[in-house]
């Protein structure tokens, strides 16, 4: 693989991580948004106990949702090997 490709491929590879990572973004904000107000709904009408609980399963569904979103933008960039934690884009 000649430097040119390579550069081109670790240019289209870190742009794609940076929507991804914007997507990702986007995706958390939203499941967090929906959790404060199904929580706020429940714990108007159930009291506390069901507040927290709504909002600890909003937690772990957005965590999980996060680490997903995460390691599948990073997945193709790690197959061929390239370190995806020092690679940016300005």
């Amino acid at each position: 693989m000649s430097d040119s490709e390579l550069r081109d491929l670790l240019h289209a590879g870190a742009t794609n991580l940076k929507v991804a990572e914007q997507r990702r973004n986007l995706a958390v904000t939203g499941i967090g948004l929906v959790t404060v107000i199904i929580a706020a709904a429940l714990g108007s009408q159930e009291g506390w106990v069901a507040f927290l609980a709504s909002a600890a399963v909003g937690a772990l569904v957005g965590y999980g949702t996060s680490v997903y979103l995460s390691r599948t933008a990073k997945a193709p960039l790690e197959k061929r090997g390239i370190d995806v934690d020092r690679l940016q884009v300005m």
